[in-house]
């Protein structure tokens, strides 16, 4: 029996990714692996790894949970995810030509939950309807009380479904919480920094109330989602009208490569358009585009168009 040949490509961000090639197939097994399970939640977020797990699936910013469902099902993919002590995944087969729609499927699941208050509700039951066949079935039963006696006083003990209480009690602020803390991309000392600095250069207080307001309109949720699409569709054919590499995005923004960002950022400025550099991303070739109304993308476009020809 040959031994296993897997390639691990470390990204500039320090996302790992780790390939195995099998050429006689034509299907692609894709895994999200995060580093946060049970031993990672505070008290009042008893379960909570487990309750992300369901509540991704349930919509993003740009996906309602019908519309991932269905694209799922449009390529003929399966795709589920599980939940343990020490880390979660989320996971897709489905053919090689689907990659990267699948990909980015996931992507916008993890990366751009909306979460929903209806859905969060409606969730509960099913982790406490999931706690109750648990107690119900004397095979895990005899587990979860193996476990608590092996690693009594310390966080592995704890059961991954959570308790009836936690899950009813657990509010969407302490949702939202443990998914910026856990599944940024980063080491634990990074992020933890980030978290320190993060309140006096975000979006101020009185603006993040009104964008969590926003997603209960849901006129205003599928305008957005109608300007972002407009405005894919409008980059894409200017961007290759260009000749300029682009990547696929399905959120509200997409990344261009322009040889010097920073240099085009500037040049774009001075016309009053603000795009942004990536160089502190490891990409300094590239600069992010946020869709906007078509005036204001025809306008990016020909300031995009003006600074690449003085810069060339």
């Amino acid at each position: 029996m040959s031994a296993m040949h897997y390639d691990l490509t470390t990204l500039p961000n320090g996302l790992r990714v780790i390939t195995e090639a099998m050429p006689s197939l034509r299907s692609v097994a894709v895994g999200c692996w995060v580093d946060t399970g049970t031993r990672d939640e505070d008290p009042n977020e008893a379960g909570a790894s487990h309750f992300l797990e369901h509540l991704l699936f349930k919509g993003s910013e740009m996906l309602s949970a019908r519309e991932i469902s269905e694209r799922f099902d449009a390529m003929g993919a399966e795709s589920n995810a599980f939940t343990s002590k020490d880390h979660t995944c989320f996971w897709a087969r489905l053919l090689d030509e689907n990659l990267e729609e699948g990909l980015g499927i996931l992507g916008e699941m993890l990366q751009r939950p909306a979460f929903r208050g209806n859905e969060i509700d409606a969730e509960r039951h099913v982790v406490v309807e999931e706690i109750n066949m648990s107690e119900d079935d004397p095979s895990d039963v005899a587990f979860e009380q193996f476990t608590r006696a092996v690693f009594a006083g310390h966080p592995l003990e704890e059961p991954v479904l959570g308790t009836r209480e936690s899950i009813l009690g657990m509010t969407r602020d302490d949702i939202a919480g443990y998914w910026k803390r856990r599944y940024g991309v980063g080491s634990t000392e990074i992020m933890g920094a980030l978290a320190r600095v993060r309140q006096p250069f975000n979006v101020n207080s009185v603006a993040q109330a009104a964008a969590l307001a926003a997603l209960d309109d849901v006129a205003h949720v599928e305008r957005s989602r109608a300007l972002a699409a407009e405005g894919r569709r409008y980059y894409a054919g200017e961007l290759d009208r260009l000749g300029l590499s682009w990547v696929p995005s399905q959120a509200n923004f997409v990344l261009v490569e322009v040889g010097h960002g920073a240099a085009v950022c500037e040049h774009m400025l001075r016309s009053g358009v603000i795009v942004r550099p990536m160089d502190a991303y490891g990409m300094p070739a590239h600069v992010r585009i946020t869709f906007g109304a078509p005036a204001e993308n025809a306008r990016c476009i020909a300031a995009l168009e003006s600074a690449l020809g003085e810069l060339r």
